[in-house]
C-alpha cells in the first residue's frame, strides 16, 4: 500500500466511509497533505502520513517511536 495517497486506501475499503466523515474525539477534521506538518515536538517532527498510521492497524516508524521516547524522557519522566 502507497501512503502517498491516503484517499485511495479509502477508496479500497479501507476504512468505513462513514466514519471517516465522523470527527474523533470531538476534534474538527482538516484537509492535510500527506507531507504537511502534524505535530512538532522538540526534534521530532510528526508528519500527516506518519499520524495516519495511528488510525488503524499497521506498524509503527521510526518518527512515532521517536515521539514517544522523546515524549516519555521530556515530560512523562523528567523528574526521575
Amino acid at each position: 500500500m502507497d501512503w502517498g495517497d491516503y484517499d485511495s486506501y479509502y477508496d479500497t475499503g479501507g476504512y468505513d466511509d462513514d466514519a471517516r466523515d465522523v470527527p474523533a474525539y470531538g476534534l474538527t477534521q482538516v484537509d492535510l497533505g500527506m507531507d504537511d506538518r502534524a505535530l512538532d515536538y522538540h526534534d521530532c517532527l510528526l508528519r500527516v502520513r506518519d499520524v495516519a498510521l495511528l488510525t488503524g492497524k499497521h506498524w509503527l516508524n521510526d518518527q512515532l517511536l521517536s515521539f514517544y521516547f522523546s515524549y516519555l524522557e521530556r515530560d512523562k519522566y523528567a523528574a526521575l
